[in-house]
């Protein structure tokens, strides 16, 4: 792993790649990007800071113009994250939840393959184990996803991982992933072929024999760097299956 690579693991979102250093002041950052709907925070890596012009129309070089002129020194926000909204936006999702199970509130539209309901992603399939009653050791998830047809969830990029993370309880919680997920470098920017994210082993267990390996352990989808972690299999946590 090179010093260019660990680097681009600070990104939230995703990094360009090959490593392409970008100089603010007189200190030098990964070029981060973030997805649809989230801009750069003034750190330059994380991406919760909101963007109320993403994916507008472009205004006319003079409005540009005149704009950029009055914002120049606010090009950047800062981030603004309270410990509080953990605990109401939690409570919110539930609530829309249980409403949409009632029929009060409309599904959202999916394209998994007749007979099967759950999240579709990516052009996959998932079935979120996101409740507080769904919290299974990774022994009890591997058997659950297998009876309907499945297995854990196997992330292989950036953007999968954010999407399935927002999809688990809006990015408040833990869950388990299959340990064939892919940490490594993409080949290119925004590539398929790996996650580039660090993987923690705090305890030294093993992802085949005593331990499996979970997504945001720290319950908060703000989190930066992103980091995988191996923990104890026997811990009780929710599940995201992929049918």
């Amino acid at each position: 792993m090179t010093k260019d690579s660990e680097e681009n693991k600070m990104c939230h979102h995703y990094a360009v790649t090959p490593y392409k250093p970008k100089q603010v002041g007189t200190w030098l950052y990964p070029t981060c990007g973030c997805y649809k709907g989230f801009k750069l925070c003034e750190d330059q890596w994380t991406c919760t800071c909101g963007c109320n012009s993403c994916g507008r129309k472009k205004r006319s070089i003079k409005n540009r113009f005149i704009k950029n002129r009055k914002s120049r020194k606010s090009k950047f926000s800062f981030k603004k994250h309270n410990p509080a909204s953990r605990k109401i936006q939690l409570k919110n999702i539930f609530q829309n939840k249980k409403l949409r199970i009632a029929g009060l509130i409309p599904q959202a539209l999916t394209n998994c393959p007749n007979g099967q309901t759950g999240a579709s992603i990516l052009d996959r399939c998932y079935r979120i184990f996101d409740d507080v009653s769904d919290r299974k050791t990774l022994v009890e998830s591997k058997e659950i996803c297998a009876s309907i047809g499945g297995g854990l969830a196997v992330i292989s990029s950036r953007e999968e991982w954010w999407k399935l993370m927002k999809a688990v309880s809006g990015g408040w919680n833990s869950f388990w992933i299959s340990e064939t997920s892919s940490e490594i470098t993409p080949s290119t920017t925004r590539a398929k072929d790996g996650a580039q994210i660090e993987v923690i082993n705090r305890y030294q267990f093993h992802e085949l024999v005593d331990g499996g390996v979970i997504v945001n352990l720290m319950n908060d989808f703000r989190q930066v760097p992103p980091q995988w972690d191996i923990v104890d299999k026997r811990q009780r946590h929710r599940f995201v299956c992929e049918v």
